[in-house]
């Protein structure tokens, strides 16, 4: 009992005292990583049949560089920046019409992003947020295999979009921890099987995310 009071004595004042610091406007910089899971397999289809790619839990990761508005701007309470972001997920499985196979490769994509949250200030060090973002990516299925057989290598520029939201805490004047969630999807990528059969696939993952921004 009293360890417990004194982690609690020694831990309280220091969680309470990050509600001093008011969140400040600026430029900053951040990064994040997290979770990369799939909303489900990804679907190719093709003049000549279609099959499904299950894939593991993944990982992603981005830098930011942002912009905080202000108290009292024209555009209201929140934050502007640009993402460079990766993800990346490992294929275990593939399923053709004819059954299910192990299979090898796996799916990458690099995004390039411009993102506006709105952030709700109030009497506390957290801050939570919603925005949305729009950009460009790079889906890539990478090497993927049956039996040692390949299947697809291929990758394709498309139209990408993020919904999100989240919380930050302030740290300290110029640091804030983020933690959040986005769901990232893009337009179709236009790829190719190993034989130049053009094949119609989807992207759309969640991602869970801890980071830091640091104002400057």
């Amino acid at each position: 009992m009293i360890r417990i009071a004194l982690t609690i004595a020694f831990v309280l004042p220091l969680f309470l005292s990050t509600a001093l610091f008011a969140l400040e406007s600026g430029p900053y910089l951040g990064l994040n990583a997290g979770a990369n899971l799939m909303s489900r397999d990804i679907e190719n289809d093709s003049s000549l049949g279609s099959f499904n790619l299950g894939l593991e839990p993944g990982n992603q990761g981005n830098l930011t560089l942002g912009y905080r508005l202000a108290p009292g701007s024209d555009y209201g309470k929140g934050r502007m920046e640009l993402e460079i972001g990766y993800r990346q997920n490992k294929i275990d499985q593939i399923a053709f019409s004819d059954g299910e196979f192990s299979a090898d490769g796996e799916v990458t994509v690099w995004d390039l992003m411009f993102n506006t949250f709105a952030e709700y200030p109030n009497q506390t060090s957290w801050t939570p947020y919603v925005g949305a973002g729009i950009g460009v990516a790079m889906v890539t299925l990478k090497g993927v295999e049956v039996n040692g057989m390949p299947v697809v290598d291929d990758d394709d520029l498309v139209l990408a979009y993020q919904l999100g939201f989240g919380v930050g805490c302030a740290l300290t004047k110029i640091v804030e921890l983020d933690i959040g969630y986005r769901f990232f999807g893009t337009s179709n990528p236009g790829l190719k099987d190993i034989d130049g059969v053009k094949l119609d696939s989807e992207y759309y993952a969640h991602n869970l995310q801890l980071g830091i921004r640091v104002l400057f």
